[in-house]
């Protein structure tokens, strides 16, 4: 079985390091594990973009939250970065770590799949 998941609702623009609001953490409890795509939609200025997946227990604070996945130097516009994601908790959040630059748009989706 699997499903669409759309980790940012569209295109997102960061000027700096910045996590997403727990409020738009996606339920994954149901699945194994996901299938991610990152594409970066462009850099304002010379850039790179770090993105790591974060998964948690919890909706009302990020202490708690692990690192599930990274996406690091990302620097090729429009190339999509894929990558499969085991170990979820109940909840999938995003995290930007760094931007080479004055701002990156990028926007994240995948399939989560489970086993049985």
């Amino acid at each position: 079985m699997a499903d669409a998941l759309y980790l940012t609702d569209g295109p997102v623009t960061v000027t700096g390091a910045t996590k997403q609001e727990l409020r738009l953490a996606v339920d994954v409890s149901h699945y194994d594990e996901v299938d991610l795509r990152l594409r970066d939609l462009g850099f304002g200025g010379t850039a790179s973009l770090d993105v790591r997946i974060l998964t948690g227990m919890e909706k009302d604070d990020y202490n708690g939250y692990v690192v599930a996945a990274t996406f690091s130097q990302v620097t090729q516009p429009n190339a999509p970065v894929k990558m499969n994601v085991t170990g979820l908790l109940k909840y999938l959040i995003w995290e930007v770590t760094d931007i080479g630059g004055a701002s990156a748009t990028f926007d994240l989706a995948g399939m989560l799949r489970k086993s049985s």
